[in-house]
């Protein structure tokens, strides 16, 4: 039966324990900290549901155990609407999980990443295929089994790989993957290691000249920047007030992906993105909880409105 899902996602769920201190501290120093409420997470876990949010077809493969842990997490991602049919079983596996510190409205994130087994994707090959992107990063696609011939079948296929780029440390999987992505997401971080790596002037034009249709820089309170074979715009990002960061640029990056399944030119697609990650930001949890299209649109009206000087 064929498949309706527009984006298929592959990495890892997780739960995030959050944690509230007052300061960061050196190392070797001790602090008290508090314990707050967990959430269920996962960088690319939370970039499925915020799609799904916003009325984008998404499903996640990943590998877990069968925890009550991971049960937790699955029923989390099923209400959400994300479809889960396709996860992998393996007990050995722990319980994935994040440690997020939160200080003075900024927050350190420490992922616990288990070494998993290599991701046979000829199993559920027609279920890649059938989706419009394959949304990931590097780390995740790097446990992918025959990576090489699997970027091979999804661009026979007509399936677009998407990648989030955390941080860029020269080497052969990335390089691959790099001339492979029609969409590349870079956060502040990574992208300046790439432009150190590759120099500023050329970094992202090399990327534009290989496969890539669109690169896209995250850079927090200082907005956006949107690179194609064409143009290059910055756009900023909108004034609201910081409760939690985290999964900001998840947000950003579900928002800007939603647009492109719409059909919408990337510096639209990279204002209704800002909207949805200025949204997330005022509120506590990774997935931008009660976000949707009708909510991101208003506050995008209200800053079109205040950077006219009509609010």
């Amino acid at each position: 039966m064929p498949s309706d899902v527009q984006v298929v996602a592959v990495g890892a769920a997780c739960v995030d324990e959050y944690y509230a201190a007052g300061r960061w501290i050196p190392l070797g120093d001790k602090l008290e900290v508090r314990a707050l409420t967990p959430v269920v997470g996962g960088m690319v876990a939370n970039v499925a549901c915020i799609l799904s949010q916003l009325g984008v077809r998404a499903g996640l493969v990943d590998t877990v155990n069968r925890s009550e842990t991971t049960g937790r997490i699955l029923q989390d991602l099923t209400s959400y609407g994300v479809d889960t049919a396709h996860m992998r079983r393996d007990e050995r596996l722990p319980d994935g999980k994040c440690m997020i510190f939160l200080t003075g409205g900024e927050r350190t994130v420490f992922a616990v990443r288990a070494e998993k087994p290599p991701l046979d994707w000829q199993q559920d090959l027609s279920y890649f295929l059938e989706a419009d992107y394959l949304y990931s990063t590097v780390s995740d696609l790097a446990q992918v089994a025959r990576l090489p011939d699997f970027l091979d079948r999804l661009r026979e296929g007509g399936t677009q790989l998407v990648l989030d780029v955390e941080q860029y440390a020269p080497g052969a999987v990335q390089d691959l993957l790099f001339s492979r992505a029609g969409v590349l997401f870079f956060n502040e971080y990574g992208a300046a290691q790439y432009e150190d790596a590759c120099g500023w002037k050329e970094a992202f034009r090399s990327l534009l000249e290989q496969a890539a249709r669109v690169v896209v820089v995250t850079r927090g309170a200082k907005g956006c920047s949107v690179y194609t074979r064409d143009l290059t715009r910055h756009l900023p990002a909108c004034s609201v007030p910081v409760t939690d960061t985290t999964g900001a640029g998840d947000t950003f990056n579900a928002a800007f992906l939603s647009r492109l399944c719409r059909g919408e030119d990337c510096v639209t697609a990279a204002r209704f993105a800002t909207a949805a990650a200025a949204l997330c930001v005022m509120r506590y949890g990774a997935k931008g909880p009660g976000l949707c299209e009708a909510e991101v649109l208003r506050l995008l009206e209200t800053e079109e409105r205040r950077e006219k000087g009509d609010a």
